[in-house]
């Protein structure tokens, strides 16, 4: 197995206290490149763990969903727009908010068990 550097990033997450320590990793001659944020099946994170950028990105595709179905409304019936409607915008919403319902879930246990220890 070999590790394919054009692929391979490196993100160092830190808190608000914490700062980013500036930092060089490299295996055998090859640095990783250090990166601010990355999307990974399909949730963009970045240095801090914030939405921010997840946010800003399901806006713009949101943004473009609206535009799209106010872009063919002269042309389309009721019944079709609202199809389109659920199948642009609340499918998209209600993936996600399965997947952040969870995400929270899991924070409130982790935070839970570290005041217990």
């Amino acid at each position: 197995m070999s590790l394919n550097y054009d692929k391979t990033y490196f993100l160092q997450f830190v808190t608000k206290t914490n700062q980013i320590i500036d930092t060089q990793i490299s295996f055998g001659n090859k640095h990783i490149t250090v990166i601010h944020s990355s999307k990974f099946l399909g949730l963009t994170t970045d240095t801090s763990l914030s939405w921010k950028y997840h946010i800003e990105e399901l806006k713009s595709k949101l943004n473009k969903a609206c535009y799209t179905i106010n872009s063919v409304k002269p042309f389309m019936s009721l019944d079709v727009l609202s199809m389109a409607y659920f199948f642009l915008c609340l499918f998209n919403f209600i993936f996600w908010y399965n997947i952040l319902g969870e995400f929270i879930l899991q924070y409130k246990y982790f935070q839970n068990s570290e005041k217990n220890n």
